[in-house]
């Protein structure tokens, strides 16, 4: 897998915003080039690991319940005011909700 297609999966636009969460409390659209690269750096560092342990033979056989994603998808749409509100946010940091199930896919089997 190439950098740029490791940069456009779901699962590390959701490591960025992380990132970017975590680190600054900013959405990506709102960081500067300096914290952007920080939370690139990060982001690099959490999906990685994240791709090696997925990647284990213990992970192989592992199962997420839709029910597990549906309540972590729940959680987030929770900080919302309304559903247009996280979707508006979703696009804004190069996500979808699809995209972001998917992510939370990937975090629930860690």
């Amino acid at each position: 897998m190439t950098m740029a297609s490791v940069e456009g999966s779901a699962g590390y636009q959701y490591h960025l915003l992380r990132g970017a969460l975590d680190r600054f409390a900013k959405n990506l659209a709102e960081l500067d080039e300096r914290q952007l690269e920080e939370a690139r750096r990060q982001a690099d560092k959490t999906y990685g690991l994240e791709s090696l342990v997925l990647a284990s033979a213990e992970a192989r056989d592992i199962v997420i319940p839709s029910e597990q994603v549906d309540a972590a998808f729940a959680e987030v749409l929770a900080r919302y005011p309304d559903r247009p509100a996280l979707e508006t946010d979703l696009r804004a940091n190069g996500l979808s909700e699809d995209r972001l199930r998917q992510a939370l896919v990937s975090g629930a089997a860690i």
